[in-house]
């Protein structure tokens, strides 16, 4: 699980590759510590005093205001919170939605930690021509400290700091504060139960008390107010307890199930069993509900009714998401910045269920070469749709979810398709794919239904 969890955070920091947003984030984080870290440098040249290397840290971020303008700057970083993407879906169902989570969590803690920790350098970079690294105050600090002139110039550098506390040990305190503030300030709103909300908030209690012992001159009292605060006025998610139901015989079974986005009702009361070793195809519109019923079967949308069972087991309560199961729903999504075999072998990577060898297989059964470098972000659409088919078979699963695979093919990509799942059908494997194609329903499926403003209604039994 472990190992999962580091690819999940791995996956999201290759996101940053080439990302506008985070360049932008971290040169605004340069921007704010210089100008932020300014007053202090300008006062040791007017007294021509030396600094420690992490007192420009120390006396900028020793200030509430400096500690809440710097976190600012993670809602621009965390902005596409909470990291779900195209691709998402094929990490989900190779995992389940802790590890998921546990991933996320780590993403956030490591890109916090690099964040405050560039803020670190660029605040030490701005007074390194006139610093030492010694763990000792400078001259500059005792003027700000002993004459009062930290007070006249806003420079929290009071006496009690420079008698009770060194240089690297008021810094890292002032570091871990800025990291649990920024971290509790994004993970208020996730909190999942009452014992977690006191453990947080208790959390903040004993840094409050350890930091006055140390640095409570440096951070005011009203930073840590407001920050209690916002911790406490939090919601909590509450979890709802869903009937148990006996398992069914069929690979999938469909029982009752009805499915609302606020007022509207997008799924009517459907229920249906979908037998192994088939093609069974739902044909429809644009809007019909075909990606939406795909979705609760993969276990990417909780039914507001019914029940759905795959293998016998109950998706939602027996498991997040079925296993043994390869999917293509909607657009497919990959890393744009690496080659279509670099993406693959990341998802690989999560199960270890194949090497290499299967990963380049797969690339060739659906006509691409596993050799190409070029990033996915210049294949065509046609080449991402095969892509994402690649993904679904490479670890042979007994299950397919396929919706619209052969979307933005052309007339010798949908042949070649069409084999390639007559194929798959004779291996064994069970498939269930949509399409708004009548042809592509009527030459490979053997059961057809038809969905229609979230209903479904039975064409051709197999």
């Amino acid at each position: 699980m472990i190992r999962r969890v580091f690819a999940v955070a791995r996956y999201n920091f290759r996101s940053w590759r080439k990302n506008p947003r985070i360049v932008l984030a971290f040169l605004l984080a340069f921007i704010l510590s210089f100008l932020l870290s300014d007053k202090a440098v300008r006062f040791a040249r007017e007294y021509e005093t030396t600094m420690q290397l992490v007192e420009a840290f120390v006396w900028t971020f020793g200030d509430s205001s400096s500690i809440l303008l710097s976190s600012l700057l993670l809602l621009l970083l965390f902005a596409d919170m909470p990291f779900i993407t195209a691709g998402t879906p094929f990490y989900l169902v190779r995992i389940d939605r802790k590890t998921w989570i546990a991933g996320q969590a780590l993403y956030m803690i490591a890109a916090t930690f690099l964040y405050l920790l560039f803020v670190l350098f660029s605040t030490c970079l701005v007074c390194m021509r006139q610093s030492f690294i010694g763990n000792m105050w400078s001259e500059t600090a005792a003027i700000l400290g002993y004459s009062g002139a930290g007070q006249k110039v806003a420079l929290p550098a009071l006496v009690k700091t420079l008698e009770m506390s060194r240089p690297y040990e008021c810094m890292a305190v002032i570091f871990l504060l800025m990291l649990l503030y920024a971290l509790l300030l994004r993970w208020g709103g996730c909190l999942r139960s009452t014992m977690q909300h006191t453990i947080c908030t208790t959390l903040a209690m004993i840094c409050y008390r350890g930091c006055g012992r140390h640095t409570c001159c440096l951070v005011e009292r009203s930073f840590f107010a407001s920050f209690l605060l916002c911790v406490q006025q939090r919601d909590t998610i509450s979890t709802s307890v869903e009937r148990r139901a006996n398992r069914m015989d069929a690979i999938i079974s469909v029982r009752d199930v009805s499915k609302n986005f606020g007022k509207e009702r997008v799924l009517h009361h459907i229920s249906r069993d979908f037998e192994k070793g088939k093609i069974h195809g739902i044909i429809g519109n644009n809007g019909s509900g075909k990606t939406v019923l795909m979705k609760c079967i993969c276990g990417f949308l909780t039914p507001t009714e019914g029940e759905i069972f795959v293998q016998g087991k109950q998706v939602g309560r027996d498991m997040d998401f079925p296993p043994d199961m390869g999917i293509i729903i909607e657009t497919p999504g990959f890393l744009p910045g690496i080659s279509g075999t670099k993406n693959l072998e990341l998802l690989a990577a999560l199960n270890k269920r194949i090497a290499l060898k299967e990963i380049a297989e797969a690339i060739r059964r659906v006509g691409l070469d596993p050799e190409l470098k070029k990033p996915v972000g210049k294949y065509s659409l046609g080449m991402r749709q095969r892509l994402g088919i690649a993904q679904a078979i490479m670890e042979d699963p007994g299950l397919l979810i396929l919706d619209e695979p052969l979307n933005g093919l052309d007339k010798h990509g949908v042949k070649e398709m069409r084999n390639l799942i007559r194929c798959l059908k004779d291996e064994g494997k069970t498939i269930l794919l949509a399409s708004h194609n009548q042809g592509d329903i009527d030459e490979l499926c053997d059961t057809v239904c038809e969905m229609d403003a979230g209903k479904m209604t039975m064409i051709r039994e197999g």
